[in-house]
């Protein structure tokens, strides 16, 4: 499915309509994050260029204000979705998440979230927290084989690319390093700390869902061995991953 921009009004912060923004409908993202035992709520974009949320300028951290004008655009899109996500959860309305000293964003007491952001596109999630509730969202535009041949050691083992042999091997990379990526993200911060890819394993794919095995001891409540699905859901240029779950569910 490719994503249509509509030349028109999109976000505002008290300053002019930019063009060639869109929200995307709720119904395309629904088989990603369906299920997980708890509702979880969710915003994305899709936007041409750097303009559309221009009107954000002023949030954007200091820190930022030298680095590419796609990435700002990137960043801006992404804090913008978690401040949608946030409002049709019920976590109020207009909140703009700041940075903790990881420089990841920081959500609000009582509720746990995501971003993420390609070329092009944005997306943010965000469920109610307790204890044992992890949420990891990831978007990625499809590599070209040149590329996936580049990165295919870093990312895959021959098994991993073996199970996912019904796809062309750019697509069947992109979405395991994809797929890992909101398992990362998920997972960070209940862990406190990154891994390398190489700590989960691809051991299962279904319709929508593939399996990921902890290769690694990430934690006393996340130990080797551990199996997480992954919700996957292909587009005609990118794909979405989800990881939404109580600890509960897989201990």
């Amino acid at each position: 499915m490719t994503i249509p921009l509509d030349a028109g009004s999109g976000p505002r912060a008290g300053g002019a309509s930019p063009r060639r923004y869109r929200d995307l409908p709720a119904t395309e993202l629904e088989p990603l994050l369906a299920g997980g035992g708890a509702a979880v709520s969710w915003h994305a974009v899709g936007f041409d260029g750097e303009a559309p949320f221009a009107p954000f300028l002023e949030r954007l951290p200091g820190d930022m204000r030298r680095v590419s004008g796609k990435r700002i655009a990137e960043f801006l899109a992404g804090r913008y979705c978690a401040e949608r996500a946030l409002a049709a959860a019920g976590g109020g309305n207009g909140q703009w998440l700041p940075r903790g000293d990881d420089r990841l964003p920081v959500w609000p007491p009582g509720w746990t979230g995501s971003i993420s952001h390609a070329d092009g596109i944005a997306a943010a999630a965000v469920v109610a927290s307790t204890a044992g509730r992890v949420l990891g969202l990831d978007v990625e535009r499809w590599v070209a084989p040149d590329q996936a041949l580049q990165i295919r050691e870093m990312i895959a083992t021959p098994g991993e690319l073996s199970l996912l042999s019904m796809l062309p091997p750019e697509r069947a990379l992109t979405l395991l390093f994809s797929a890992k990526e909101a398992l990362f993200k998920a997972l960070y911060p209940q862990v406190g700390r990154f891994m390398e890819f190489s700590a989960a394993r691809a051991v299962a794919v279904g319709d929508g869902e593939l399996t990921l095995q902890l290769s690694e001891h990430w934690s006393q409540a996340w130990p080797q061995g551990v199996l997480v699905p992954v919700r996957f859901l292909p587009m005609d240029t990118h794909v979405f991953t989800a990881v939404s779950m109580e600890l509960a569910a897989v201990t």
